[in-house]
């Protein structure tokens, strides 16, 4: 498996930037207010960002560079998640072939 940041520091950036952005998605999208909590704690946006992380690591697609998490606002961010949601449809679509 590729090494995709440069020290456990950049790691744990990345899992708190995206855990953010999980939590003000839920608010803002689902309209429900996601605890930070901790890596262990089942539904909380540490894990949620956890999750993710570990699938795309061994899937080699990431939704968010560490660099996008931590320059760009929330509506930016969200604008990325939706062209890679599209993007991801039309790929699996093409795999299943619909």
């Amino acid at each position: 498996m590729k090494k995709y940041f440069r020290t456990p520091e950049d790691r744990n950036l990345w899992l708190r930037l995206r855990a953010e952005f999980h939590i003000e998605f839920s608010k803002r999208v689902n309209c429900l207010d996601i605890p930070m909590g901790d890596i262990d704690v089942p539904f909380s946006a540490l894990r949620v960002a956890n999750n993710e992380l570990t699938t795309s690591e061994h899937s080699e697609w990431f939704k968010f560079t560490l660099a996008e998490l931590a320059s760009l606002h929330y509506d930016d961010l969200y604008q990325i998640y939706k062209s890679n949601e599209r993007r991801f449809c039309q790929q699996f679509k093409k795999t299943i072939k619909l």
